[in-house]
């Protein structure tokens, strides 16, 4: 009883704010995920909650200035670190249920999300481990020509297209391609 409750204090917390960032209002999309987070850390709740608490919290601070862009980019690497860490759980236990399983569209999301604020800030050499290693989870998961590939390999290949690694570019770019 007290895990549903805690569940849908969460869900309020956390749907306000994916509502809130939907209609552009940062502010209080910065509120209902700080809250969303706290709570889920505060009462023990499963780690894609936090995760996913982490990823919208850092979604609504991207926009800001530096100070929030710095904090963002920490949560995303909580949240990639968190996702990461809650697919491991998974995998040793096999008893775990459909809705407690990684969801790969939001993770591939919050990998990209850092990938793409790693390259913006001029350090891809830190967005390529981060999206080989997401390459392999999700391939792990949902088979290697799954569609939320498509993104990972598509990032890999532009970096590697900047670094005038042509080969290697193509060759992602020809796995996004097969990917679909």
């Amino acid at each position: 009883m007290a895990i549903a409750l805690n569940l849908s204090i969460w869900w309020n917390y956390f749907a306000v704010g994916q509502s809130a960032i939907s209609v552009g209002d940062l502010q209080l999309a910065e509120k209902m995920f700080r809250e969303a987070l706290e709570f889920a850390s505060a009462s023990g709740m499963k780690l894609v909650h936090q995760a996913d608490s982490a990823y919208g919290l850092a979604l609504a601070l991207l926009p800001g200035g530096a100070n929030e862009r710095a904090e963002g980019q920490q949560l995303l690497r909580k949240a990639v670190r968190l996702y990461s860490t809650h697919n491991q759980k998974q995998n040793q236990d096999l008893n775990q249920t459909n809705a407690a399983k990684l969801n790969t569209v939001v993770f591939v999301g919050a990998v990209t999300a850092l990938a793409d604020s790693y390259c913006q800030e001029r350090f891809p050499e830190r967005a390529l481990p981060l999206l080989k290693e997401a390459v392999k989870i999700v391939a792990a998961r949902d088979g290697l020509s799954a569609p939320q590939l498509v993104p990972l390999f598509k990032r890999m290949a532009l970096i590697y297209s900047e670094k005038k690694y042509f080969a290697k570019a193509e060759k992602f770019y020809r796995r996004s391609c097969q990917s679909y």
